[in-house]
């Protein structure tokens, strides 16, 4: 626990991230117990790959070291004008045959 608060202290005051991430097994209670003591977060389970291209089902802890990443917030934009209205002209054409017979 005392190396890991002097990291934390380390990271803190010479890194240049917002935040730390552990990933300790779910089936390690202890390495859990000491990201929990030393104030992670628990974000949820993930499959962690360790070594590469083995997955670990692992909880993913995060410390914020750093300031809190800057809120992301869309431009300000004017809203698209409204579509000027179309005319449409449609000649329509019938043809009409008309055939008579004589009765008789």
């Amino acid at each position: 626990m005392a190396a890991l608060t002097e990291l934390l202290a380390h990271i803190t005051a010479h890194g240049n991230r917002a935040d730390l991430h552990a990933f300790p097994g779910t089936d390690h209670p202890a390495s859990n117990a000491v990201c929990r003591r030393a104030g992670f977060e628990c974000l949820g389970e993930v499959d962690f790959e360790y070594p590469p291209g083995v997955p670990h089902p692992s909880l993913d802890r995060r410390h914020r070291v750093g300031p809190p990443p800057a809120p992301v917030t869309a431009p300000v934009t004017a809203p698209a004008p409204a579509p000027a209205p179309v005319t449409v002209t449609v000649t329509v054409t019938v043809t009409v045959t008309v055939t008579v017979t004589p009765s008789g």
